[in-house]
């Protein structure tokens, strides 16, 4: 009877409306506290979510001649057309010249595909899965495991990597450690000369200040995790305190800036009349794929019937967009990577049940610099978590007007701890949104048309901003309603006025209720916490009703070690599969909860810090 009684609150969470979710607390306020039942909901409801996309089938319609694709059974030299007789490679896939509309790919679940370079996704093709079990990944980072594979150099503590992570036309934006139970902090030299400054950081094990001042290379490298890509000389180099990043951690991945899939484009003789564009994608399905590692994980330029459903990205982006050593934001680098994108125009462009999770910029994004059309862009059912921004709609009409943005539907999606995690290693104002972050230049709106334009629906949780740059809302370019947010009193709320002038609102009842007298967010519920939330939500689940057998034995298998650290930290980022790590032993400090102050303790611990020897630490 539980076992029915589970599956029934998931399909209600799922499906359920989320506006009727909130309905009790709209009778009364808008701006209401949040109880320990209203963010288990909502909590609840989206690890529901992640689930539904992370377990789900193929179903997908093939017209035409399907290939079959499996690294642990295939060879290139097949014909790919059975699921006895399949390729091996994405370089197979990618160089096929012989597929036609209606034609399908279909990857072997339960394998790994690594490889460098891009999968060319060809216009009027599906990409899916095939067989049982997880989903088949395609992994786009290069595998830098192995103490052989670091040196220590004249620097102290500074090792480099002796494998090739290439030149000036490349760079490494992220390094993930032990499937992210660590990860890197990428410094970098800004068109002044001086380290970029990205203030507070946090590298999965423990936080610090970054350092400013004159960068200079290896020497500028000062705390455990750092690292500098020096592209002149092709060499990696990491700051480790804790000895041999190859020996300390059992893997290690190096993310540089190819696609895991390019969208390939056709030419026309007839330019478009609602793409603009005599080149555009068309007619491609993604579908029940997990992309790692990779600084996008589906990029496009203008795309047309394009969808991307059932999908799971992982540690996506956070390279610089011009590695050569040119400043294109003021003083400072722009470090790029988004989980989906369009970069042009989109007709019939569908983003729908894809869990996306450690994204330095963008989950879900349609975005150009120049006048364009977006008309049917669908963003819909999915779920974003340690990402700079869910969704995202950019546009800078540069020199000119008649933008068009119609029929954009954006609405169902979880967005959750957006800004924290990697996301949170960013210079200047820091994140930007959790429900949705967009900009358009309003001084060139003229002749520029908006219209059926709906964001609705979407749950924010525990969110370092919930709205960006989104000046257009005060011409009611876009309607917001019925949305829900939960978030930590007086923390930022966003901004509506993103250029000259800039107003942020926080997040408290005065600006709330500003906003919403003001006929924004019609419907929409704001549930605040009094406390920072991020720090100390896993009270909710992770109750203590005994003592603790040895602190910091988190597994249970009666010793305190490196498995214990990297458990730990996956249970602070609410890592899917690691919810039911609730024994007391992970509560190191003892002062009855579990916070990220546990995972900090515990790995000076285990480091051997002066003064943590002992557990639990001030017991």
């Amino acid at each position: 009877m539980k076992k029915v009684l589970s599956v029934l609150l998931t399909i209600i969470f799922v499906v359920m409306p989320l506006s009727i979710l909130a309905d009790d607390a709209a009778t009364t306020s808008n701006f209401i506290q949040a109880s320990d039942q209203i963010i288990k909901q909502y909590m609840d409801a989206t690890d529901a979510l992640v689930d539904t996309i992370v377990n789900s089938s193929t179903n997908v319609s093939v017209s035409g001649t399907t290939y079959y694709v499996s690294s642990s059974m295939g060879d290139d030299s097949n014909d790919g057309l059975t699921e006895s007789t399949p390729w091996k490679t994405i370089s197979k896939v990618s160089n096929f010249a012989g597929f036609n509309d209606g034609d399908a790919v279909m990857f072997k679940r339960g394998d790994e595909f690594r490889y460098t370079g891009t999968l060319k996704a060809q216009n009027g093709v599906t990409y899916s899965a095939y067989g049982s079990g997880a989903k088949p990944k395609l992994i786009c980072s290069v595998d830098a495991s192995g103490a052989d594979n670091w040196q220590l150099t004249d620097t102290a503590h500074v090792y480099k990597y002796l494998g090739e992570v290439g030149g000036l036309d490349t760079n490494v934006g992220a390094i993930v450690f032990n499937d992210g139970a660590a990860w890197g902090i990428h410094v970098m030299k800004g068109a002044d000369g001086n380290r970029v400054n990205n203030g507070s950081v946090f590298n999965g094990i423990q936080s610090y200040v970054t350092e400013t001042g004159v960068f200079e290379g290896v020497d500028s490298l000062s705390s455990n995790l750092e690292f500098w890509h020096d592209t002149a000389d092709e060499i990696l180099y990491v700051y480790s305190e804790y000895g041999n990043p190859g020996a300390v951690f059992e893997s290690i991945e190096l993310v540089d800036d190819d696609a895991a899939i390019t969208l390939q484009v056709k030419t026309f003789e007839q330019a478009d009349s609602v793409i603009e564009t005599n080149q555009y994608s068309h007619d491609i399905l993604i579908d029940n794929l997990e992309i790692f590692g990779a600084c996008f994980g589906v990029s496009g330029q203008s795309v047309k019937d394009v969808t991307v459903q059932y999908c799971v990205f992982k540690w996506i982006g956070g390279c610089i967009q011009n590695a050569n050593g040119m400043a294109v934001t003021g003083l400072e680098y722009a470090r790029y990577g988004n989980a989906v994108e369009s970069f042009g125009a989109c007709d019939n462009f569908v983003i729908q049940y894809n869990y996306a999770s450690q994204v330095y910029d963008c989950a879900w994004t349609a975005q150009h610099t120049g006048v364009k059309t977006f008309n049917d862009l669908v963003i819909r059912n999915n779920v974003a978590e340690f990402a700079n921004t869910g969704p995202e709609v950019w546009l800078n009409a540069n020199g000119g007007s008649g933008a068009v943005v119609t029929n954009m539907k954006i609405y169902d999606n979880y967005n959750r701890f957006m800004g924290y995690g990697w996301s949170h290693e960013r210079p200047g104002d820091g994140p930007h949104g959790g429900v949705f972050y967009g900009a358009y230049v309003t001084h060139q709106t003229e002749g520029s048309t908006f219209s059926n334009n709906d964001v609705y629906n979407n749950v924010s949780l525990f969110v370092a901003s919930s709205l960006g740059n989104a000046r257009f809302i005060h011409s009611n370019t876009y309607n917001f309603h019925d949305n829900i947010y939960i978030m930590e009193e007086g923390t930022k709320f966003g901004k509506l006025d993103p250029w000259d002038g800039a107003t942020t609102y926080m997040y408290d009842a005065e600006d709330i209720a500003t906003l919403t007298a003001a006929g924004y967010e019609s419907g929409s519920i704001f549930y605040y916490t009094e406390e920072d939330l991020y720090g100390n939500m896993y009270d909710l689940y992770m109750p203590y009703g005994n003592e603790a057998d040895i602190y910091g034995d988190v597994d249970s298998d009666g010793v305190v070690n490196a498995v214990d650290l990297v458990k730990i930290s996956r249970r602070l980022a609410n890592w899917f599969g690691y919810e039911d790590y609730k024994n007391p032993n992970a509560d190191v400090d003892n002062d009855g909860a579990f916070s990220v102050k546990d995972g900090i303790i515990l790995s000076r611990h285990w480091a051997g810090w002066l003064g943590y020897e002992n557990l639990p630490y001030g017991g």
